[in-house]
């Protein structure tokens, strides 16, 4: 039986719940993470494969080695995404950083002030 097949799951698949604990307790190959807008992106590139408990049903999940990133969505799902190289999986996160980082500059130069009276 899967992980994540317990009716509303916020886990996309098995690979997205075992990077989820890792996540969670540090145990990973995480070279950074980016979060804004509801959304956040974590980076993995793991060596060896290896197995995790997934503490919301106590289901063993076995993580291949891969390259990965672990999202979350406004809406608390989970999902992975699987590349070939690290180098793709890299070159798509930092994507992802600058992506976010232009959104939060242009929340910056054209959010309106709250509570701030113009001079």
């Amino acid at each position: 039986m899967s992980a994540f097949n317990f009716g509303n799951s916020r886990f996309g698949s098995d690979i997205a719940a075992g990077l989820h604990e890792l996540n969670m307790i540090g145990l990973h190959d995480d070279i950074g993470g980016t979060v804004d807008q509801g959304f956040s992106y974590s980076l993995f590139i793991i060596d060896q494969p290896f197995s995790t408990e997934v503490e919301e049903n106590g289901f063993e999940i076995d993580i291949p080695a891969g390259n990965y990133i672990l999202s979350y969505d406004g809406q608390g799902f989970i999902d992975v995404e699987i590349f070939e190289t690290p180098e793709s999986a890299r070159e798509t996160f930092d994507a992802y950083v600058a992506e976010q980082e232009d959104l939060a500059e242009l929340e910056d130069c054209c959010s309106p002030r709250l509570g701030v009276e113009d001079a």
